[in-house]
């Protein structure tokens, strides 16, 4: 059986009536392609935002390993074992 989706905006129907009588595709098809579209742009924008995260830490790395100040693993305990 095929799953069924209602359309409760009338904005939305109105939208989606209007591309499927323009372009003679089935209502589903519209709706399915809008969705498919917005799925890309999001997954688009998430990879450039992953992108530009890598970006900025690999230039803090960067910038850390040309400083003169050195962290050793010790430093970030106290003598107890504790994270300072």
């Amino acid at each position: 059986m095929t799953k069924q989706f209602n359309i409760r905006s009338e904005k939305a129907y109105a939208l989606a009536s209007k591309h499927a009588q323009a372009s003679g595709k089935p209502l589903a098809a519209i709706v399915e392609e809008a969705l498919r579209d917005f799925d890309e742009k999001v997954s688009i924008a998430r990879e450039k935002r992953a992108q530009k995260m890598h970006d900025l830490i690999s230039a803090i790395q960067d910038e850390v390993a040309k400083s003169s100040v050195k962290f050793e693993i010790d430093d970030m305990y106290d003598e107890d074992g504790l994270p300072c």
